[in-house]
């Protein structure tokens, strides 16, 4: 009795765990884009302002928020 109780409850938790997952994974997808833009214009900027200092940086942050 426990054990079918227990399962019971299980699925009912990990049914709940998936819609919030999923849940965040849109708002979280939603949200990509517009903090890739804002990181990748401030990297503009910043590169304009110190261009060789930062050149290298710079390039290696936009590599690894492009992939």
């Amino acid at each position: 009795m426990t054990k079918i109780l227990w399962q019971l409850v299980s699925m009912d938790f990990n049914r709940r765990f998936d819609e919030i997952l999923r849940r965040d994974n849109a708002l979280v997808m939603g949200l990509l884009p517009r903090v890739r833009a804002t990181v990748f214009s401030l990297w503009k900027i910043v590169s304009r302002s110190a261009q060789l200092k930062l050149t290298g940086k710079g390039c290696h942050l936009s590599f690894v928020i492009g992939h």
